[in-house]
């Protein structure tokens, strides 16, 4: 096998890539604003705007040099629809699924069976809880303060009804472990 035969750059290939990227360059330089307004015409603020553009840019020019692009200003313009969507899909999704109060139990608590509320005023019960393994903690909190049977618990968790009983088992005698006698009484 020749030299010749092998498919290596030549000179005039990297003539070319610095063609390409004195070409993006020159349209950056020309465009940059234009470019975020069109962001921030997206968006509705300015910060964004600016990161949108960017990385839209930063992505193109990871993309030119993968392979030649034609018409620039219109491709970096849809990167930025692109990612102006992708980045209000995220925000919608961390809104819904943004918790009230960050860790604490009782934002979904029904008021209407007398367990849930008393256990309202119940930190120290809660902190027990919290030292819990999580398996342990979800099983309880679903059996218990949720009041499920064990078979209802055993398919919301999807786990078996003899796992449901032993984890409910271990969990308790932790929590007595833990708690003063004076406590759990009280629960």
């Amino acid at each position: 096998m020749s030299l010749v035969s092998l498919n290596y750059p030549v000179a005039t290939d990297v003539v070319a890539y610095d063609d390409r990227d004195a070409a993006f360059e020159a349209m950056i330089a020309t465009r940059r604003r234009a470019l975020i307004g069109y962001a921030y015409s997206l968006v509705g603020n300015r910060t964004d705007a600016e990161d949108l553009a960017a990385e839209a840019v930063a992505r193109c020019w990871a993309a030119l040099r993968r392979r030649p692009i034609d018409q620039l200003d219109l491709y970096v313009r849809r990167t930025i629809v692109n990612l102006a969507i992708q980045r209000s899909r995220r925000r919608q999704i961390e809104e819904r699924y943004k918790p009230c109060r960050r860790d604490d139990w009782r934002v979904a608590v029904d008021t209407e069976h007398p367990f849930e509320l008393s256990m309202l005023d119940r930190d120290d019960l809660v902190a027990a809880l919290r030292r819990l393994p999580a398996d342990q903690r979800a099983t309880l909190v679903t059996r218990f303060i949720f009041g499920h049977s064990e078979e209802e618990t055993a398919l919301i968790l999807s786990i078996r009804v003899g796992t449901v009983k032993s984890r409910c088992s271990r969990a308790i005698a932790a929590l007595r472990a833990t708690m003063s006698p004076a406590s759990l009484a009280d629960a």
